[in-house]
């Protein structure tokens, strides 16, 4: 039942509250590679903050390059070794779908046909960070003498706030003589050391990536 208001008379009710925050945002991307061949290796370095005045406790999901299956994988947060799996491209397409129902975002619709790695992440308090490093192998495909690495970079234009830092180098070593290396994608710095060694690099500042290194 309503409040019986007496002398003096009830206050006004509270003003509404905004719009809560929920996603957080991304200091910075680092990724490190090593192609030896067709085997690629890569470590993923981020560091996710919460800008809510609440403990955030999120679902870490990384699109699995397209085209390619994971070897091995390894994830930890904040040092701490943590528990992940391998979500398969219907399971994963249920995760996305649930992802843009509630972000309203139908770009994320794009990983749909992709399968993922997905772990929990752990509390993350009122206006503090964690640590997520993420290292998996892949074998690249290869068409006529072409070896193709892609990079998900394209994830991170969802943040709230553009990245400080984008960081992408790729060591390549190959048996036979590496002929041409380009990038689609991004301007790349390029230092070939000798015929079947190579060194690539790509850096940004306050950046939001919108599509993925290739």
């Amino acid at each position: 039942s309503p409040p019986i208001c007496v002398d003096p008379p009830c206050p006004p009710p509270p003003p509404c509250p905004s719009t809560p925050i929920t996603q957080l945002v991304i200091r910075y991307h680092h990724v490190n590679v090593i192609i030896d061949d067709q085997i690629a290796i890569t470590k993923v370095d981020q560091v996710f903050y919460n800008p809510n005045e609440w403990a955030v406790e999120g679902l870490y999901l990384f699109p699995i390059p397209a085209g390619s299956a994971l070897s091995s994988f390894k994830l930890w947060v904040d040092g701490k070794a943590v528990e992940g799996e391998i979500l398969e491209a219907d399971k994963a397409r249920q995760k996305y779908e649930e992802i843009v129902a509630t972000m309203r975002d139908p770009a994320l619709l794009e990983y749909v046909d992709r399968s993922a790695v997905q772990a929990r992440i752990y509390p993350i308090p009122p206006h503090g960070e964690r640590r997520i490093e993420l290292e998996y192998a892949h074998i690249l495909p290869l068409e006529a003498n072409l070896l193709s690495y892609t990079y998900p970079l394209s994830t991170e234009k969802f943040s709230l706030q553009p990245l400080e830092s984008v960081v992408v180098n790729v060591q390549i070593r190959s048996s036979n003589p590496i002929r041409a290396i380009y990038s689609p994608s991004h301007k790349i710095s390029i230092n070939q050391k000798s015929e079947g060694q190579a060194q690539i690099s790509y850096e940004e500042n306050q950046v939001r990536p919108d599509q993925d290194f290739s």
